[in-house]
């Protein structure tokens, strides 16, 4: 009967310095010999499958049925007692290589260093603004409004006219209390507008300096882009550009601002116009007062005197009452004094609804106005006129301004027509 018999081990690191080839089997001869047996081929031609972890297997081994898989120890305990005749130095010497493969690496149990928990630093601080020695904040601010306007007036033929109106920038600078402001008029032959210092004082006083409009006039202060004219109307026309009453102006106020600004009072000193022919000191003086009883009313009054240290010629004052609410704007005004023609009387008055569209962002405000002007002695003449129209806006940066207006200024033998429109923007 044969007695040889086939064992599983190798070299698992293919050194070449003993044992087999992992997954080859060796048959023990007579001899007491391991000779290598071929590869066990399956169906597939692929290498026969072994036991897990380089375990041998035993053929022919007495009590034992070929090809029958055999736990280790009982295959290393035939081996050793010599049933097979193996020698000592080679085949046993096979199987603790395999044990060795086969045996898991040991696991090091972490250190307490390891297990605690590494503190996280707390995020860095958002580095602090930049700040002067004085410990304001410097804010400069660069702000920008277009007017491009079409007009057509029966006055010149119905001759149509198309420009830029406005092209305005201003720089805009905050530190602390104080405001400065420079603004120039690119479409304008006097390009500078304003260019003043403003600082607020203690118990609510202000102070302003430099050039920018006299306080005379509500119309004359209210700005280009709130007000829902295509431009102030034959009163401001006669009464500030042509006899330069208020206006931009170099100067100086001073103002007191109390109840959070609710009231106002404000004085200042104004260089005259240049065309001024009455000598003495080129120095006028205006004034203004308001008070808003409720947030939606404000009453106010003005006065303005040209050259008032050589004999004034001109002057005039103002009072006004504005309504500002639940969609309603409205302003009444009366003006009196006199111009270099005579005494004068004024009078305007303006109203506006606002309709808002979709969520507001669309908004449609009907206007209508009325103006009355009349110069009493010497070259006595009579201006009157109606406004009617529409600003359509859409959000706070662009304006359409619709503009239709009949009426007879001082001179005229009758009354006219008009018409404009005027797109502006605003950044």
């Amino acid at each position: 009967m044969r007695t040889g018999s086939r064992v599983f081990g190798g070299d698992p690191f293919n050194t070449g310095t003993g044992g087999f080839l992992p997954g080859r089997s060796a048959r023990v001869d007579s001899s007491g010999t391991a000779v290598p047996t071929p590869w066990k081929r399956t169906s597939t031609g692929a290498p026969a499958q072994t036991q897990l972890c380089g375990a041998p297997s035993l053929h022919s081994v007495p009590g034992v049925r070929p090809n029958r898989r055999v736990p280790v120890s009982f295959a290393v305990a035939v081996l050793i007692a010599g049933g097979a005749g193996a020698r000592a130095d080679e085949v046993p010497a096979a199987v603790p290589i395999a044990f060795a493969a086969a045996s898991p690496a040991p696991t090091q149990a972490a250190s307490p260093e390891a297990s605690t928990p590494v503190p996280v630093p707390p995020a860095a601080a958002p580095p602090a603004p930049q700040r002067t020695s004085l410990g304001r904040d410097l804010d400069v601010r660069v702000h920008g409004q277009f007017f491009m306007g079409a007009a057509a007036d029966e006055r010149d033929g119905w001759t149509r006219q198309l420009g830029l109106d406005q092209a305005r920038i201003e720089v805009e600078a905050r530190f602390g209390a104080a405001r400065t402001v420079i603004e120039a008029d690119l479409a304008s032959n006097e390009p500078i507008k304003d260019a003043y210092l403003r600082l607020d004082g203690p118990f609510a006083t202000r102070l302003t300096a430099g050039r920018f409009k006299a306080p005379f006039s509500a119309r004359q202060l209210t700005s280009s882009w709130r007000l829902p004219l295509v431009d102030r109307g034959l009163v401001d026309s006669y009464v500030v550009d042509r006899n330069a009453i208020g206006g931009r102006r170099l100067g100086a106020t001073g103002a007191v601002r109390p109840f959070d600004g609710r009231a106002e009072i404000e004085a200042g000193v104004f260089s005259s116009d240049p065309s001024d022919s009455t000598g003495g000191a080129a120095d006028d003086v205006a004034a203004r007062a308001s008070i808003r009883p409720w947030k939606a009313i404000e009453i106010g009054t003005s006065a303005y005197r040209a050259s008032a240290a050589g004999g004034a010629r001109r002057q005039a004052g103002a009072a006004h009452l504005r309504l500002a609410g639940w969609g309603v704007e409205a302003e009444l005004e009366g003006m009196a004094g006199r111009l270099v023609e005579g005494p004068f009387v004024a009078a305007t008055a303006l109203a506006m609804v606002t309709v808002k569209l979709l969520e507001g962002r669309l908004r449609v405000a009907p206007v209508a106005a009325a103006e009355l002007l009349e110069l009493r002695e010497g070259a006595r003449a009579r201006g009157e006129g109606v406004i009617g129209g529409a600003v359509i806006s859409w959000l706070d940066g662009l304006k359409l301004k619709l503009q239709w207006e009949r009426a007879r200024r001082p001179g005229d033998e009758g009354p006219r027509n008009a018409v404009a429109v005027e797109l502006a923007t605003r950044f």
